[in-house]
């Protein structure tokens, strides 16, 4: 989660500096400025792939961990199926990051071209959007979090599922 602050940071920062000349610009010009602007891929030119595979080298250490907590009680085969499932589960996990990753860059790109619109400078602007549209959030790290111990229980049923396991769990 650090490194997607870091990443947000730096685009920010490199955007207010690209404002400062933007201020200097006719609309006209802006309107196609804006047109090119693609926040998402800076986002994932920036390492935020990087971080959302970071995040999901933590779900790969869950299912190795739930592995081993199944070797140690007798259960050496994991179902095929169950681990093609909690793959599609991760899947899923990661798809969401890159979303709420496209939902960042499409908030900052429409606010921007708002406050274009309504005649405000892009460094007045580019600010005013800095403090109020984040990608790190306290949300996301819930739902990071909560995602992973979610992934955690699903994973645990499906490896353990049907199995004798006796009081250990």
């Amino acid at each position: 989660m650090s490194q997607i602050a870091n990443i947000e940071k730096q685009l920010l920062d490199d955007l207010k500096k690209i404002a400062k000349g933007l201020d200097k610009l006719t609309e006209a010009e802006l309107v196609n400025v804006m047109r090119e602007l693609d926040f998402f891929q800076e986002l994932l030119d920036r390492g935020y792939t990087n971080a959302v595979n970071g995040l999901m080298d933590a779900y790969e250490g869950q299912i190795e961990n739930i592995a081993n907590e199944a070797a140690k009680r007798g259960i050496h085969a994991v179902k095929g199926p169950s681990v093609e499932q909690l793959q599609i589960l991760q899947d899923l996990e990661a798809e969401k990051l890159l979303g709420k990753a496209a939902n960042y860059a499409n908030d900052l790109k429409d606010g921007l071209f708002k406050g274009i619109v309504a005649g405000d400078r892009p460094s007045q602007i580019v600010n005013r959007l800095a403090e109020k549209i984040n990608l790190e959030t306290h949300q996301l790290n819930v739902a990071v979090h909560d995602g992973i111990r979610q992934f955690d229980d699903v994973a645990r049923h499906k490896v353990f599922e049907g199995e004798d396991v006796g009081g250990l769990m």
